[in-house]
């Protein structure tokens, strides 16, 4: 079952289990905290403010031949919707990170 969470304030490196991921999870209004750098797949992201001093603090781009990466915390599916994001960084490839460039 999807877990959802409305208008809480979540660590979102408290969500992920011991393998690392925060599965098909649904934050709508939340104040998601870090210290964390997250890293989407498969995720929606919808009208969320990232609070980061500038967009190369908040983005890390994976050069093209990496395929793993360790101590990110993986979100798989979902959504996040009207979200603000506080000390968390995003970490993947070009095309995706081109998507919060936008």
């Amino acid at each position: 079952m999807a877990e959802r969470y409305e208008k809480e304030v979540i660590q979102i490196a408290l969500l992920a289990g011991s393998d690392g991921v925060v599965r098909d999870a649904t934050f709508e209004g939340c104040q998601i905290n870090g210290p964390a750098v997250i890293a989407p797949m498969g995720t929606d992201f919808k009208h969320n403010t990232f609070n980061a001093a500038s967009e190369d603090a908040l983005l890390w781009e994976l050069p093209p031949d990496r395929t793993q990466i360790v101590g990110a915390v993986a979100i798989e599916g979902g959504s996040f919707l009207g979200c603000t994001f506080s000390m968390v960084g995003i970490v993947g490839p070009k095309e995706l990170l081109d998507g919060f460039r936008s």
